[in-house]
Parts: structure tokens; sequence; C-alpha cells
């Protein structure tokens, strides 16, 4: 059942009230004693009949010009607040508290029982929120603790072996099949020879469900719990684990009842149960840094050291310029037949956010790195002013890789990386390559391809080999030996497609006088393309663009992912029409520009 009112007054002592006819002095020697800022006032058969708060003690002291000992409260007073059962759900009496400060619980005689205020339900809420990261933090720590079983010798999850071992726990047909076969010798009598074949086809066309096992993320709590005590990986736990397995299946039990309880509101949990939430926590905890050495023990994981990049090599060019040979570049502008040397997205969509530095540090790394590993110091000195939050400290589920809830993690697995394991104690996190989305990002993109090569205008694109990143060049403008710009396909990190022109000759005062000699012609441009597009100068960074955004994101449907690639091939071939003789007709200026203050 839903929360109830009572979760918000259970074992609260009786409510300090006043009284109509009492003095403003005698109530603000009451609020201040137990620090409240309203009291309800009662009359003599303990009914509420309003609320004095400071706000309306102030307001009367300030009309009537008086002394708190010569004000009443009757004159301070305000109307009664809406009132509510301790039966009533909770939910209810939120749309009233946005409108005042506090709300009555009465009871059947209609006699004042508890006042609810804003804060109270607040701190409900926030403990309720507390409870349920309990949850979420013992959760990553089963999957974790499970998944070191399933490492192989380079440190990845080893798909088919951890889907074995889902297959292992999943309800299969035996145990329906053994009950089939009992029915039909109950129907034929005992004498009757049974033809195990024919019984076995039979059951198999009408009753067998073949059932595909579930992928490890769509697990319940339940089965995480039986895949971490599971009989045939045991052996390896209990050399770390000094229980035995019903024991730890007992205590993992009653999380999963207060994890439901917590999840449907049915109740209250009990201050036991809270206990019992932080205790499996910190057991489990505790057993972190063995369990990582007794299954690495026999599999050798190839870890990177830590390596970072500081905020100050964001802007190093890509394309090395020798200044000294503008001079001899000819005015001819073309679309490069070799594939390009393809910028990195240094001005994602979230730039401005808080954990951009550690997004774009991540996008920055070697494309044969495969692991990263950070210390949260080093993160924090990534972020600058903003640092981690203190929940990243203290909850192991702030780290999960959670491509729904979780707006920084989605960040980092549509850059391409997962958190591959984590040490709460060292404060630790290694993320590795998301090989899964790097597939979905090679599938996407090479179908993109071919149907962009398969488009009117096909020849006047590259032919580069996705490689798993979110992003793609198509064609690169140059000017002379020098490319100048750009066209990409790219997911950004707010869960949007882009097609765009990427203006970076590797210098900046260029790239903005570019950009601006095209801004210059946004009205015509904007005509010929049909849309309006996003101009994105970009002050504080090297490179500039002009781009067009779609909804859509790699997780999406096959059938919307098929409809974004129609709608896309449609616009890189408008923006190639539009863009390049436009591109062509001011490079020149631009690039004369350039050498005058050069020189």
């Amino acid at each position: 059942m839903p929360a109830q009112v009572v979760d918000l007054i259970r074992d609260k002592v009786p409510p300090v009230t006043t009284r109509p006819d009492a003095t403003i002095a005698e109530v603000l020697s009451l609020m201040i004693k137990h620090d409240y800022s309203q009291l309800p006032v009662i009359d003599a058969d303990n009914k509420p009949t309003g609320l004095v708060t400071c706000d309306s003690i102030v307001r009367a002291l300030h009309h009537f010009g008086v002394t708190t000992e010569n004000l009443l409260v009757r004159d301070a007073m305000v109307k009664k607040p809406s009132e509510y059962y301790a039966a009533d759900d909770l939910f209810d009496l939120l749309d009233d508290l946005e409108q005042g400060d506090a709300v009555h619980i009465i009871d059947g005689k209609g006699m004042l029982r508890g006042i609810v205020t804003t804060y109270d339900t607040t701190e409900y809420l926030r403990q309720r929120s507390q409870d349920i990261m309990y949850v979420r933090d013992i959760e990553e720590m089963i999957k974790t603790y499970i998944n070191q079983a399933f490492l192989d010798t380079t440190g990845n999850i080893d798909l088919q072996k951890q889907t074995a071992a889902i297959a292992a726990i999943t309800p299969n047909n035996s145990g329906i099949r053994g009950k089939f076969g009992h029915a039909v010798i109950q129907y034929l009598g005992k004498d009757h020879k049974i033809n195990k074949d024919a019984l076995d086809a039979a059951f198999d066309a009408c009753l067998s469900e073949q059932t595909t096992p579930k992928s490890f993320d769509k697990l319940t709590l339940k089965e995480y719990i039986e895949l971490l005590i599971h009989k045939s990986r045991w052996s390896v736990y209990s050399s770390v684990f000094s229980l035995d397995r019903d024991a730890i299946r007992r205590l993992l039990a009653a999380i999963t009842k207060t994890r439901n309880d917590l999840a449907h509101f049915r109740d209250d949990i009990s201050a036991q149960q809270r206990q019992e939430l932080i205790f499996a926590k910190d057991w489990l905890a505790r057993h972190e840094s063995a369990l990582a050495e007794a299954f690495t023990s026999s599999t050798i994981i190839a870890l990177s050291e830590p390596q970072s990049l500081t905020t100050s090599e964001v802007d190093t060019p890509i394309i090395s310029v020798v200044i000294d040979e503008l001079s001899t570049a000819t005015d001819d502008v073309k679309v490069d037949t070799e594939i390009p040397i393809a910028p990195i997205d240094e001005q994602s969509d979230t730039s401005e956010g808080r954990y951009s530095p550690l997004i774009q540090n991540l996008l920055r790394q070697r494309r044969d790195l495969e692991r990263i590993t950070y210390r949260f110091s080093e993160i924090d000195d990534l972020l600058g002013e903003y640092r981690l939050p203190e929940s990243a400290r203290r909850h192991r589920a702030w780290w999960a890789n959670d491509s729904v809830g979780h707006s920084h993690s989605q960040q980092w697995l549509n850059a391409g990386w997962r958190v591959a394991s984590l040490n709460m104690s060292e404060e630790r996190v290694i993320f590795a390559r998301h090989k899964e989305r790097e597939r979905l990002y090679i599938d996407f993109f090479s179908a993109l391809l071919g149907e962009l090569h398969a488009s009117p205008a096909g020849e006047a694109y590259l032919h580069p080999s996705p490689d798993g990143q979110s992003w793609m060049s198509v064609a690169a403008v140059s000017h002379g030996r020098h490319r100048v710009a750009y066209f990409n396909f790219s997911f950004t990190q707010t869960r949007r497609f882009r097609v765009e022109l990427y203006i970076d000759f590797g210098e900046q005062a260029t790239n903005k006088r570019l950009f601006d000699a095209l801004l210059a012609q946004r009205e015509s441009i904007e005509a010929d393309f049909g849309e309006v597009l996003s101009w994105e100068r970009i002050d504080d960074r090297r490179a500039s663009r002009v781009a067009r955004y779609y909804s859509g994101t790699i997780s999406d449907s096959a059938t919307n992912l098929q409809t974004l690639r129609t709608r896309v091939v449609t616009a890189m071939n408008r923006f190639h029409t539009v863009l390049l003789p436009r591109i062509g007709g001011v490079l020149p200026g631009v690039f004369r520009e350039h050498l005058l203050q050069d020189t």
C-alpha cells in the first residue's frame, strides 16, 4: 500500500500547541524553547482552530503597533491549514504543503493528533532515498563480486560464460515436464506402457517454453543473489566469506524484502531493517579487496597504469600546420578524396556540465588503450572547482553504469566507456572501453555509410571504417594542402544526433574568421538548407561548428535508428550542397587575412 501520513508522525511526541487567548510573548517563548516556527492553535476541546506563525506575528505587531505582551494569539493567527487523518495517503497532502508550511493531522473526533510540515516530508523522503541508496550500494557490490568470476585474461567480462551462468539460475521446463509425465500416467494408468520419446515430443510441441536468459543488467536482486552464491563458483567465494551459503542467503534475502518494501512504498521500514541494510552494506564492503585478490590469483588482469590528461592539453592542435607554407597555398577549395584525420570533438553538448572535463578526458584517450585508472583525487583535479559530490565517495551506486537514471553515467556510456572496477576504500575507479556500445556504433555507422553512398550525392563522400566511436567524418574540406573543415556525423552527450560542418584549421583566430564569414550569410544559407541551423562559435575553444540536431541515441530501437539514418543522410546531402560553395567563396579572403595577421 502507498505510504501513509502516520509514517510521518509515528513515534513523535504530542504537538506543542497554544490557545487563542495566550499572549504572543508566551507563544514566542514556546517557539524559542522548541525551535519551532509555527504552532497550532486549539480550542478547549483540543480541536484545531488556526495556526500562528513567525510571519503572522511579525505582521500583526507591525499593523497594531503593540508589544508582544499586549498582543493575543487570536489577533495574530491565520486560518487553520488543511486537515488529514493518519491513515490518509502521504502523497495527498503534498499539494497542500506547496500552498502552506504545514497541515494538521486529526483523529476521528476532529482532535489534533499531530502536525506535518514541509521539513517533515522532506526529511521522510530524504531518509527513504538514503535507504534506497543503501540497497543500490548492496546490489552494485553483489554485481561487482559476481563479475569477478567471469573476467578473462584481459580483464573483460566473458559474456558467454556469464550468459551460461544466468541460464543456470533461470526457471526452465524441467519441473513442468515431470508433472506432465505424471499427469499422463495418471490418466492412462500405471500399467500402460509410456513411450518416453513420444511423451517428450508431445510436451515440446504443446507446453515447452524456450526462454532466452535475461541480460545481466536486467536481473532482479534475488537473481543476483543466486548468481553470487551458486554452488559452481562457491569454492572461490568461500575462501573469502567465512559464513556458509545459507547464512549469506538469509541476510541478503532480508535485504530483498526491504528493497521491495521501499520500491513499492508498502510500509515504512523499521529501524531494524535500516540497521540490517547498513550492516549488509558494510559487511560486503569489507571483502572487496580480498575477493579481487581471490579471483585475480588465477586470472591475470592486464590493467593500465593510472593515466590522465591535464586541462592545458585540451587544445593541442590535431592538424599540424606550418604557417610559412601558407604563402604557397592555392585558392582552390576541394573535398579530400583520402580519409581525413577526423577531429576529436572538443565541444560536446556537456562542455558546460559538471562532469565534462572527465568525459572529454576519456574521449581523448588513445584508441589502443582499453582501460584507464583514476583515483578520485585525480577526477577532482579534472573537475576543478566542482569536485566529486560526497555521494560518489559514500555510495557505490553513484558509479553504476546506469543508462537511464544517472545523467553522469549516461555521459561516460555515450562516450564509449563504462566503469569496470571500483574500490571505494582506496577511492579508485577503472574505466574500460564499452565493447557492447562500440559494436552498436559500428553497426549504426556502417549502415549509415551504406545509405549515404547509395544516395544521389554518394560519390562526394569518403569510405571511412567505423571504429566504435560515437562520431564519424565523411568529408574533409581543404584549402591548398591544409584541411580546414570537416563534414561530420555525431551522437552527442545529450541524447541527440548532430550533422555538422566542423571548422578546425588548427588555429583559433582563423577558425573564428571562417565561422564569422559564413555566419554573415546565415539567412541565405538557412533559406537554401530549408531549416534553422545551430551556429556555435564557441569562443572559449579552438574550433567552431554549424550544425543541425535530431533526437536520437544509440540505444534507441532499430526502427527509430533507421528513421534517424534516413533523416541525417538527407541533411548531410543538403549540408554538403549548401555549405561547400559558401566555404569556397570565403576561404581565400580568410587565408589572406591570416597571412596579413601573421606577418
